[in-house]
Parts: structure tokens; sequence; C-alpha cells
């Protein structure tokens, strides 16, 4: 009787241990808990996560009820923007387990789904999952300033919610039957401190070499900037999808159709899944009237476009010494009329009016259009 009551007495003790200062629900965060399905536990558990000043030892036996507990007692580490901490889970190391993983949700939106959350993860898809599972986390410059949550996950699934195709583990544990079926889910605060970095959006947008079929794009580079995505198509609005990306800042357009109105549009890539506001640029490809085929004949290409102040315009081919060129409205007034002409010509346009404009090359025998519109 004596044994029993000492028993009793211990196990009482122990989940006083594990009940005290902590909570059991993961709200506002998604459902954490495993459901020991048809009533067979399998003992997975984390025993100690470590990252910055946080190492908590939570036992090497799991936590009572569904196995979650959000360590709201613990005190949060300091993670700075820009700064890098080791990151470690030490767990029970057993051999069904699929899944080791780590979340925190940097942006403060209640979930850990967003691109670069996921910052730790070993899986049974690969050649091993060690232990401790280890790692190096980045404190992207973006992230929200403040306490915030960290997930840490050691779970089985023989309930086939997981199957041997999934390649990514999933924060949240709920599924049909309610959770996941073997683990354990520890959350944690973590305290993210430093200046977010600006988003600047990218000024200088220029373009140049502007042909019936391309044109090049170029902008001043944004200090601090990660990257940039650039797409170009027919539509003012901004875009709505991802650009293409570059380290660049320049890109050459293809593939486009003359006489054509196109949209450059660049913005500036900030850091894990942001970005800045697009910018954009108007321009107009070339398109000629009468274009001549044979091979070597003179065509007329001119940049920017649109011009406000100094017009770029440069024949390709063979040049007679006989050609004229000349600039007209869209009422055929003759604007200006040149008879000497050179591979490349530039031209004054200040004092032109906003609107259209057509340049005129002629030499007698072939004759080339394109027209520029003066903003």
């Amino acid at each position: 009787m004596r044994k029993l009551h000492l028993l009793m007495l211990a196990g009482t003790m122990l989940v006083s241990q594990f009940v005290t200062g902590q909570i059991t629900s993961p709200s506002p965060y998604c459902a954490a808990g495993y459901d020991d399905a048809v009533g067979m536990p399998v003992d997975h558990h984390i025993s100690n996560v470590t990252l910055g000043t946080l190492n908590n030892t939570s036992g090497a036996v799991q936590y009572p009820g569904v196995h979650y507990a959000y360590y709201n007692t613990v005190t949060a580490p300091n993670l700075t923007k820009g700064s890098s901490y080791p990151l470690s889970v030490t767990h029970d190391g057993g051999t069904s387990i699929h899944f080791v993983a780590v979340y925190i949700d940097f942006n403060h939106n209640n979930d850990f789904s967003d691109a670069g959350e996921r910052v730790l993860q070993y899986t049974i898809n690969g050649p091993s999952i060690p232990n401790p599972a280890t790692a190096t986390v980045a404190i992207p410059t973006t992230a929200t300033t403040g306490v915030t949550r960290m997930r840490v996950m050691v779970f089985e699934d023989d309930n086939y919610t997981w199957t041997l195709l999934s390649t990514n583990a999933t924060p949240c544990t709920a599924d049909a039957t309610g959770s996941l079926d073997w683990g354990e889910t520890e959350d944690y605060n973590v305290n993210i401190v430093g200046t977010t970095a600006t988003c600047d959006t990218v000024t200088g947008l220029t373009m140049s070499a502007i042909t019936g079929t391309s044109a090049h794009v170029a902008w001043t580079a944004v200090t601090g900037a990660a990257g940039y995505q650039y797409i170009v198509n027919t539509t003012a609005t901004s875009p709505t999808t991802s650009g293409t990306n570059t380290a660049t800042t320049s890109a050459n357009a293809t593939g486009l159709l003359p006489g054509t109105t196109y949209y450059a549009h660049v913005r500036d890539s900030c850091g894990v899944g942001s970005f800045s506001a697009w910018v954009n640029k108007k321009f107009i490809t070339s398109v000629g009237i009468n274009d001549v085929t044979a091979s070597g004949a003179a065509v007329v290409n001119a940049y920017p476009n649109p011009v406000s102040n100094m017009l770029h315009v440069q024949l390709n081919g063979n040049v007679s010494e006989q050609a004229t060129m000349e600039i007209i409205d869209v009422t055929g007034r003759q604007i200006l009329l040149s008879s000497v002409v050179k591979a490349t010509n530039d031209i004054d346009v200040t004092a032109l009016q906003s609107g259209v404009y057509i340049i005129r090359y002629n030499d007698g025998v072939l004759t080339h259009v394109v027209r520029f519109v003066k903003q």
C-alpha cells in the first residue's frame, strides 16, 4: 500500500512539472497535437531546444494529452535582423520519425506558411535524420520587430496523411481524424530586434537600343537590394505575378512586336519574399513602312522612345550619299530635313510639342519610316 502511495505521488509530481506555467492551446496558431492513432502511443519526443540564448530541456518523455506545449514562460531570445544563430533540436532519435521541423513566424501573421519561415527540416526521405537536428537560422532584415512564435516538431504519421511522396512537413497537424498520429510539438516565443530594412522602389528607369523586336532597360542600383525582378508587357498596370529575377541593374527584352506600346516593370527584392512596389517605363518598338528586305539596305532605329530631349537615330546597313532624313508630324507637316545622314544621328527634339512624329529615311530608291513619341 505504501508503495502504491509513493507511485501515485511521483506521478502527481511528474504531471505538475509538465503543466506548470505552460499553455496547451496553440491559438491563434493552427493545431499542433497528435492523436496516438488506434490507442497506440509512440514516444516520439523533443528533449531539448536551443536557439541563441534559448536553451530549454523538456525531458525525455512526451508532454501529456495531445503532446503539445507552448513554453510561454521560457524567456524569449533576442534575434537581431540580419544576424544568424545556431539552432539545435534534440529528440528521441526513433528510426520511424518522418520529420523534424522548425518554423518561425517572421511577419507576425499568426501562421508559419510564408516563404522562408521553415528554418529547419529533416525528413525520412533524406539520407538520415540526425540527433540533434541542427541548422543555422538567418533572421531576415525584413522581419517584423517584436515577440513572435517559433514552432518545433518531431513526428511520425502512419495514418497516411504523410506519404512516401511527401517532401515537406506541415506546421499544422490537423487532418480528417483530428491530428497527426505520433509525435510532439513545442512552441516558444522569440523576440525579433533591430531595424526593419526599407524596401525602396527602383529609380532611374531608362530605355535604350529600341528596335522593332527588342529593347534595353536599365535602372539605378538600390542600396541593400537583394536583387531585382522585371517584366516587359503591354499593360500599364502593375503586374500581379513574379517577374524575372536578376542580380544586375539592366536587362534585354527580346521577342517584341514592331510598332507596339510596351511597359518595362521593375521592382526591388528586399529579402525573403519581400518586394518594393513596381515602377514602369513606357516605350514603343519601331515600325517600318515599305521596309526593304534586300541584304544591306539601311534600316532606321530611333531611341529612346518615348523621348524628352535627345533622340538618337541609328541607321543599320548601307547609307547612301544621296540619302535624306526628315521628321514630319501626323498631319504630314515637315519639321526637319537633313541632307547629311550618318550611321548615328543625334537630334534635339526638346522644342517639339508632345505627340507622335515620323522619321523618314529616303535615298531616292529606298524608303524607311519609323515613328516616335515626344513626351
